[in-house]
């Protein structure tokens, strides 16, 4: 877990370039409306996203798009059965 809510927070790259050589298969980086884009360059190995929303539809929509969480190509160990917290 890493809390990333400060002003400024990490960038993209510099979150991708921390994160490729390990095999993360849990992530919960708080930052808010992060891109899956970002979540799939870090890693091949995750199993399980934990995600923070500021509410932006355009995110929201993102994440839940064919090319955001259900791409089974970016995202392929990840369960995509539905829950509600």
């Amino acid at each position: 877990m890493v809390i990333d809510d400060c002003d400024p927070c990490h960038s993209d790259a510099s979150i991708e370039d921390a994160l490729r050589d390990f095999k993360v298969e849990v992530w919960d980086w708080k930052r808010i409306d992060i891109s899956t884009d970002v979540i799939a360059e870090s890693s091949k190995f995750i199993k399980e996203i934990s995600l923070y929303s500021s509410g932006n539809q355009a995110v929201l929509m993102g994440w839940a798009s064919s090319e955001g969480l259900l791409d089974k190509d970016k995202f392929p160990k990840v369960d995509q059965s539905p829950r509600v917290f």
